[in-house]
């Protein structure tokens, strides 16, 4: 059985979801769920899903941009990003056309990649809730060489007071 890891959260983060009323169950589950392989791997994306990429990406270049360097794909990943990197440069589709699609193909690969995933599907928060990490995710973080609460703490790190 996988372990489940518990986020800690930054105080400006703390102190700024408390202050605001915000559920930080909720915000850090829509944060997850918006997050769009496709739209990492091929940076085409919908406005929500274009700020998950960027703090991604600015998280991967950050003090862990070492990560991605030992990263080591299956046979099964080579496969479906085959059938991305078609759809990417495929001219007679619209944007819209293309991410519907490449959520057709995260389905059938979430499917066939089940067995071997070795990322949890979830992450405790420090209230004792668990935050259910969608298969786009635990991919983006695969590919990337982040670890998920590596990313979630990032993105926490964002919320900042004004001083």
């Amino acid at each position: 059985m996988r372990e489940i890891k518990t986020l800690c959260y930054p105080e400006d983060f703390r102190i700024t979801t408390t202050a605001t009323k915000i559920d930080v169950r909720s915000l850090l589950q829509e944060f997850v769920d918006a997050v769009s392989f496709y739209a990492f791997f091929s940076g085409q994306a919908d406005q929500a899903g274009a700020v998950q990429v960027d703090i991604i990406w600015d998280c991967l270049l950050s003090d862990k941009g070492n990560a991605i360097k030992g990263v080591a794909m299956s046979d099964i990943t080579r496969f479906y990003m085959s059938f991305f990197t078609a759809l990417y440069y495929e001219e007679d589709l619209s944007d819209k056309e293309k991410l519907k699609r490449s959520r057709i193909i995260m389905r059938q690969w979430e499917n066939e990649y089940a067995m071997v995933n070795d990322i949890s599907s979830e992450i405790r928060l420090e209230d004792g809730s668990v935050l259910e990490l969608s298969f786009d995710f635990k991919m983006v973080c695969k590919i990337s060489g982040l670890l998920p609460e590596e990313i979630l703490e990032y993105f926490m790190g964002c919320f900042r007071l004004k001083k």
